[in-house]
């Protein structure tokens, strides 16, 4: 992911951070500087969506009024 562009402000020392939409981001593939290997990646993702599928959803707190 890029780095946000930076924009000096008026005021000196001042920056402000001009977000770009998604579509204008610049991706290129670095497998050489992942930590992870896909085989561990996908098998960690597998186990996060069981683990997610298996706990049963908690029900939004009721306040009662008094």
């Amino acid at each position: 992911m890029e780095p946000p562009a930076v924009h000096q402000g008026p005021v000196p020392r001042q920056a402000r951070v001009a977000h770009q939409p998604g579509s204008q981001w610049i991706r290129t593939e670095v497998p050489h500087l992942r930590i992870v290997d896909d085989e561990l990646w996908g098998a960690a993702r597998a186990r996060k969506k069981q683990i997610s599928e298996s706990l049963a959803p908690i029900p939004p707190t009721r306040w009662k009024a008094e």
